[in-house]
């Protein structure tokens, strides 16, 4: 089985995705160089690379996932927040965790309230462009039915009642 990392995987996935939406192939292959684009400028040192060679010391119960604890590893994360808890439930080195994603944004929403509820209004003044444009309470409820409950009722709390 060939081993992709994430970048690769993430463009694998979103072309075979958009390919079964029905979208024609150049405008998925312009899509996924535009949003790789926009990932490199935005998070310049968040590629991890020199990873392959801690492949065949990691044993987790899906070896699909080992690229992403190789990569953890070599950039000196502590946590690996996903919803494929499953792959990683054995065979983590020490110092290493998963955690789900809805109690990762409870975390940041709790450390950073400021910056949290200001991140949720910038992805809303993002929407709209391509599909419908949302508002926070819009977008926050759409999070909570699509894996992020307790992020989303926490916020809901935090945002003004009107719509």
């Amino acid at each position: 089985m060939r081993r992709r990392g994430g970048l690769d995987e993430l463009t694998y996935t979103l072309t075979r995705l958009l390919t079964l939406k029905g979208r024609a192939t150049d405008e998925v292959d312009a899509y996924v160089t535009r949003l790789l684009n926009q990932m490199r400028h935005a998070f310049p040192d968040a590629l991890t690379t020199g990873w392959d060679h801690l492949l065949p010391t990691i044993t987790i119960p899906d070896p699909d996932d080992t690229h992403v604890v190789a990569a953890a590893l070599t950039a000196g994360a502590q946590l690996i927040v996903t919803n494929d808890r499953r792959g990683f439930t054995t065979g983590l080195p020490p110092g290493l965790a998963t955690q789900h994603p809805d109690g990762f944004l409870l975390d940041a929403l709790d450390l950073a309230p400021t910056t949290v509820l200001a991140a949720v209004h910038a992805v809303v003044a993002r929407t709209g462009r391509h599909g419908p444009a949302r508002s926070p309470h819009d977008l926050v409820e759409h999070l909570g039915k699509t894996g992020t409950p307790g992020f989303a009722a926490a916020v809901l709390e935090r945002l003004p009642r009107s719509r």
